[in-house]
Formats: structure tokens, sequence, C-alpha cells
């Protein structure tokens, strides 16, 4: 079994909920497997999981999603198979580029609880991969041209294909091979966007940390892993603290429950 999730607020309802989707692998055949989907939605105020409604189609990519007003965002491939190894099952996304059926990008509403799929931007030709992020308070896309750069779109008006604008393009380093501590990460960026004070943003190459300035268009390095030889890519998340205290609703909720 593999799983994706998903963190956000539900204002309609005041309500923090976490959703996740399992994979959950059967019928195994030799080096394949079957695999179906099952949605469970965990809400802080009640105390309680409940079980939603599936998307449509294949698996999501992305294993946790982006939160963007009251929406939680996945990129799903146009189709997946399940392997199975001596290591365990795994699925692997197949997507086509180009005019063909291209991986999406899907949302869950927090509120209402249903799926919806995004218009994209047009991105053009060539061979690229999808990654998404937030930059400051919307939804971006990282159009990851592997080994070479990464344009970046971003969204304002939600739904509407027009709205998408694109930023700027990311060249990739000219020694991809300085930063290889770990071969199997991708020759990309990952959107670990967070815009700091003189319009810089934080990127993560592989597995080292970066700040990129679109008004010079220059990156630096501000900090490489401790360890030389990691057994993975690494991941990394955005942190920003709250003085609201999310527990405090579930106790709300307990108390209107009593009463």
């Amino acid at each position: 079994m593999s799983s994706r999730y998903g963190f956000g607020y539900d204002e309609l309802h005041d309500d923090y909920k976490l959703v996740v989707i399992f994979n959950i692998f059967d019928d195994y055949r030799d080096d394949y497997a079957s695999f179906k989907t099952k949605i469970k939605v965990y809400s802080l105020k009640t105390d309680s999981w409940r079980s939603v409604k599936d998307f449509q189609g294949s698996s999501l990519i992305d294993c946790s999603a982006k939160f963007v007003k009251g929406k939680l965002y996945w990129t799903k491939s146009a189709t997946a198979r399940a392997y199975n190894s001596e290591y365990g099952c795994t699925i692997i996304h197949f997507y086509e580029y180009d005019d063909g059926n291209r991986c999406n990008i899907i949302s869950f509403d927090l509120a209402y609880e249903t799926w919806g799929e995004v218009e994209q931007p047009n991105y053009g030709k060539g061979k690229f991969d999808l990654m998404l992020g937030i930059l400051g308070g919307d939804l971006v896309v990282l159009c990851n041209y592997e080994g070479s750069h990464s344009d970046v779109w971003l969204m304002k008006d939600y739904g509407v294909k027009p709205s998408w604008t694109k930023m700027f393009a990311i060249n990739c380093p000219d020694d991809p091979g300085k930063y290889d501590y770990y071969p199997r990460c991708s020759l990309s960026f990952s959107p670990l966007f967070c815009q700091l004070d003189k319009g810089e943003i934080l990127l993560l190459y592989r597995s080292v940390f970066m700040i990129y300035n679109p008004k010079d268009d220059s990156i630096r390095v501000i900090r490489q892993p401790e360890i030389t030889k990691p057994k993975s890519c690494f991941q990394a998340e955005i942190f920003i603290e709250s003085l609201v205290n999310p527990l405090s609703t579930a106790d709300q909720g307990l108390v209107n429950q009593e009463d």
C-alpha cells in the first residue's frame, strides 16, 4: 500500500482537515499488480474519519498536496502501473508530453469535499514534467525541461485558463554533476517556494537549497546536505508559524457536540 496526503483549513466549517489517498495493491501477477484507490478525510473538529468519492482517472503523482485558497492540489498521471518486486510494490506513472495526454492538475475542495480539474496554461512543445508549488499565496506550476531550465507559471484567477501568467524561466546549473549526491534525483528544480524580503525565491535542486533572484536571473547555493551519500532524494516543505492553535478548533467542536 502507498499513500498521498494533503492538509488544509476549511473556512466554511472552521475545521482543519487531513485528506489521505490510499493505493491498495492486489491481484499480484509476476512483476505486476493492480491497485484500487480509497480516500479518507479526517476532521479535526469532530475527531473522526469518513470516506469520500474517488477522483476519476489514474494515480496522483505528488506525495503531498499544495493548499491554496481552500483547496488541495495534486498532479495526476494519465496512466499508472503498479510493479511488484522484492522490495514491495511501487506505482510508476506514465504521461505524454507535447499534445498527448499529459498529466493533469486536480483539486479537492475542503469545504464541499468535491474533486475538480484545473485548466492548464499553454506550455508549448517539448519534453517536460510538472511540479506544483506556492508563491505569494498563489498556485504555481514548474514546467521542468530536465537539465535545461524550468518555466514558472502562476495562477491568479482560479479555474480560468487565461489567468495563468508565465513569471520567469530558471536555468539549471551549468555543472549538475556538482550536486549529484544521489544519482536518481531528477536534474530539475523542486518547487520549494518561499518569497524572501528582496523578492528572491527559495528552491531545491536535487538535494541542494538554492536562492533564485529574478531581477538579475542569478542562482546561489545557500546550503548543501551534511551527508554525502543519501539513500533517497531529499524532500522539503515550507513551515509557516501561526499564533492559532488548530487543537482549539477540535476542542470547540467537542464542546458543541456535548451541548
